[in-house]
């Protein structure tokens, strides 16, 4: 009767300890839940940030374009005053023939 006493005992011992991890693992199940939750509303938040990133994203390549063709504008308008210039330039250069033939006309 002893080794039945013994194992009343043992069986006893072994409902209260797994009693003890069930209380542990109810504690656990919000814990988990809410962790659960924070992670699939961080999920949403980064999707969200990251369709940001990816309109932003375009929009600067967008305005690249933009300041591409505007440097080209501007780089046109640069080599149109450059040959003005050297227009006016072979003018200045022309003047002095041009008024001394001129005046030895006149005279």
């Amino acid at each position: 009767m002893a080794t039945l006493e013994a194992l009343e005992e043992r069986v006893e011992n072994l409902e209260r300890r797994v009693s003890e991890c069930e209380g542990q693992v109810r504690f656990l199940l919000p814990l988990v839940r809410q962790l659960h939750r924070e992670i699939l509303a961080l999920r949403e938040d980064t999707q969200r940030l990251d369709n940001k990133v990816d309109r932003l994203e375009d929009k600067l390549g967008r305005l690249e374009d933009k300041v591409g063709r505007l440097e080209s504008k501007v780089e046109q308008g640069f080599l149109n005053i450059d040959g003005r210039f050297q227009r006016i330039e072979a003018a200045l250069n022309a003047l002095p023939r041009v008024v001394a033939e001129e005046i030895a006309r006149r005279r």
